[in-house]
């Protein structure tokens, strides 16, 4: 019955005497600070989450883009801070010289092909020089960010719908 103690291993006893007690009290877990949120909470939470991440609503025209990095000057030395760009209209794609966003399939997934659109800048600026009634000698003027912004926004209308075809 009586077994050696194995060397390392300590008792309860000896981790008694090693440690007084007040030290015992300060190695326990602290109380958390925070409480938990209540139900209410949680879903009201849930809800701002879910609000955050719906599709923004459909544009209204005509559609004002603030140009945050740079404004444009005119040849009258009128500084431009925003762009205010009316509905496009086919006769604008004409214009352009053709859709400003090209439609490639990019690879087949499952059987079907998922699509990639790509900006074609030199057709997308003369479009958004075109909604906006602005010479384009004044819109190359424009920030890069700038550009790229509207482009992007207006990238959706030049996209057929996929169940068409």
């Amino acid at each position: 019955m009586n077994k050696p103690i194995r060397e390392g291993f300590v008792t309860g006893d000896e981790i008694q005497e090693a440690l007084p007690p007040q030290d015992l009290k300060t190695i326990a877990a602290p109380e958390p600070d925070e409480r938990q949120p209540t139900y209410d909470e949680l879903v009201a939470e849930n809800k701002r989450l879910r609000a955050a991440l719906e599709p923004p609503p459909p544009d209204q025209w005509p559609l004002v883009i603030n140009l945050r990095h740079k404004s444009v000057k005119t040849d009258t030395g009128v500084f431009i801070d925003k762009l205010t760009l009316r509905e496009p209209t086919a006769m604008d794609i004409i214009r352009a010289g053709g859709n400003p966003v090209i439609t490639e399939i990019g690879a087949y997934v499952n059987g079907l092909p998922t699509f990639d659109f790509r900006i074609d800048d030199p057709k997308m600026f003369k479009m958004i020089a075109s909604m906006a009634n602005i010479l384009d000698a004044f819109l190359q003027k424009m920030d890069p960010r700038d550009y790229a912004s509207a482009a992007y926004r207006l990238r959706r209308f030049f996209v057929p719908e996929q169940g068409v075809w």
